[in-house]
């Protein structure tokens, strides 16, 4: 059984460790939240349970915010993962609520398809791992214990939420939206291969002229040192035949890395 919890508290559980992920070039990248079920109101309860997939967006990390691709309307059936179970106080229309609030503040920055691609994926994501806190669980262990054993099984623990005593692991998403379990340093191998975008492509041109009229102004100005009357400006010419190899080569950096601030 999942919390159905306001905006405000989803924001301060997010994250809730202070770090701020960092997707390392891939588009897509937050958190699979689990929930131990030793918290208190709905975050007890007998299993540990899924809570969520978090894109870690704006104050939480530099994941983009992708819309769905085909429907972003709302969930209409419960999910096996947000079932109701024999030990919670709440019903099928709670956690169908409770869905619809993981759809908007969560699902719809996901890049998935619709509501279905989502919670399927949800699912799917959270089932090992649950198993493994399950065990534990079973065996007297606690949050921490739930951590280390997550750890051990090869999944990292990117936060532990112990206000509402939840475990939240690294994830991002490959091409079309499809999101997996991985370290943060793997990101780049898990889930590259996205296309450029339109606008990263602009930037990309617009950071070429940039650099192009950086060089131009430069070589501009070295060839009128060049063509002074003054003997002595000649070195400062790359053209020049009296220059020095390794002063060419010293300007010719120069003129590679000038950085845009200088034009």
């Amino acid at each position: 059984m999942m919390a159905l919890i306001t905006g405000t508290l989803a924001s301060a559980v997010v994250g809730g460790g202070g770090a701020k992920m960092e997707c390392g070039g891939v588009p897509l990248c937050g958190v699979l939240t689990l929930e131990s079920g030793n918290g208190e109101g709905y975050y007890n309860h007998k299993e540990p349970t899924v809570h969520g997939l978090w894109p870690e967006v704006g104050a939480f990390g530099d994941s983009s915010c992708s819309s769905p691709t085909e429907s972003s309307a709302d969930p209409t059936t419960v999910y096996p993962c947000y079932s109701d179970s024999a030990d919670d106080t709440a019903d099928d229309s709670h956690q169908l609520s409770f869905e619809s609030h993981e759809w908007a503040s969560h699902g719809m920055c996901a890049g998935v398809k619709d509501a279905e691609d989502y919670f399927s994926q949800v699912c799917a994501l959270s089932s090992a791992p649950l198993a493994t806190m399950t065990g534990v669980k079973s065996a007297g262990g606690g949050l921490e214990e739930m951590a280390t054993a997550l750890k051990a099984s090869g999944y990292e623990v990117f936060n532990i939420d112990t206000y509402n005593s939840q475990v939240e692991l690294s994830a991002c998403a490959k091409p079309p939206g499809v999101w997996v379990l991985s370290p943060i340093a793997n990101f780049s191998q898990a889930c590259g291969g996205w296309p450029k975008t339109a606008a990263a492509l602009a930037a990309a041109k617009r950071a070429k002229k940039v650099l192009f009229a950086i060089r131009m102004r430069i070589a501009s100005t070295l060839r009128g040192a060049c063509d002074a009357p003054k003997a002595d400006t000649a070195p400062m010419c790359p053209s020049c035949p009296e220059m020095a190899t390794e002063t060419k080569a010293t300007l010719m950096v120069a003129v590679a890395l000038a950085p845009a601030s200088r034009i």
